[in-house]
């Protein structure tokens, strides 16, 4: 049913809640604010890092540009190496390739540092394509990532596509491009939030992913 298999990064592939909130605790640090307890810092993990410091911090759309470079500061350095990997998911991605099925990363991270942190974790060479945000706003938003890999592998046909995510960010950017959507509950989303989105599938982890392929 399914060709293409699209892998949100964080919370999907790994863990990245350590690296992220240390560079959030560096940023907020460096303002001089409270640091948020780790209930409201799971909540920058998702959507793009700009919504994120409006939303949850308050940062006003002149200083969210200083903000997320603060946050890069701590995060490209230390941060893209403060993950967790989800082990399970080798035998998952030979169990794809072996069914025919071209696997990417589809990411709001800066593509650079997606890059470094699968590299790193060693499962680069699983993705046949790896597409994350660019650094001058290019592509910032899920749904502008989804369209690139689908402009990339010349996808005409895109009840081919799955996009594998844990926020309802994932499902919002999936549904804009007419693209099927399966939360995993492993990550850093909710059931609800999923329901709410109308994720077409909601599993576990994502190595459940084969009772709906």
């Amino acid at each position: 049913m399914y060709k293409y298999i699209l892998f949100d990064l964080d919370g999907t592939l790994l863990n990245t809640f350590p690296g992220v909130s240390n560079a959030l605790r560096f940023t907020f640090e460096h303002y001089g604010m409270p640091v948020p307890d780790e209930t409201e810092m799971r909540k920058y993990l998702g959507p793009p890092l700009g919504d994120s410091f409006r939303d949850f911090a308050g940062f006003d759309e002149e200083e969210i540009p200083r903000a997320i470079k603060k946050f890069r500061e701590y995060y490209l350095e230390k941060g893209v190496y403060e993950y967790e990997f989800f082990e399970e998911l080798k035998p998952t991605f030979d169990r794809l390739r072996k069914m025919g099925c071209t696997l990417a990363v589809a990411t709001s991270k800066l593509e650079p540092a997606a890059i470094s942190m699968l590299t790193h974790a060693g499962i680069i060479d699983e993705f046949d394509f790896i597409c994350g945000a660019k650094s001058d706003g290019a592509r910032t938003t899920k749904t502008e990532v989804l369209l690139h890999v689908i402009e990339h592998f010349g996808i005409t046909d895109k009840s081919e596509v799955l996009l594998i995510g844990d926020r309802n960010h994932d499902v919002i950017g999936a549904r804009n491009i007419g693209v099927d959507c399966c939360g995993v509950l492993c990550g850093f989303g909710s059931r609800e939030e999923f329901l709410e989105s109308g994720a077409k599938y909601i599993v576990p982890f994502v190595s459940d992913i084969f009772t709906i392929l």
